[in-house]
């Protein structure tokens, strides 16, 4: 008779242990990513990485521009002493392009 009692609050115990368990894991999953105004993509870490050498790489993600606009923006800043070879500097322009597109 005991045991039928004690059940359903095992059951109950049992459900919260594995929500908070979900939990925890999707906000240490969350807040690790020190950049998540990027997307995920080709280039991404990249991006991150080459462009936040000179200031911080969030300035990109208030930025929208079409392909020839982060082209030029890209070749700016490679002017400018963005340390990435030319491939490395199309990589990027194609990520910004997709991450960051013009509003509609």
């Amino acid at each position: 008779m005991m045991t039928r009692k004690l059940l359903p609050h095992v059951l109950v115990f049992a459900a919260a242990m594995s929500l908070t368990s979900a939990l925890a894991l999707f906000a240490q999953t969350k807040s690790d990513d020190e950049h998540p105004k990027f997307p995920p993509g080709d280039g991404r870490e990249l991006t991150i990485k080459v462009c936040s050498q000179c200031h911080e790489a969030e300035v990109l993600a208030d930025q929208q521009l079409d392909a020839e606009g982060w082209k030029n923006m890209v070749g700016q800043m490679a002017s400018m002493g963005a340390s990435a070879t030319d491939e490395q500097l199309e990589q990027i322009t194609a990520y910004l392009t997709k991450a960051f597109p013009p509003a509609k």
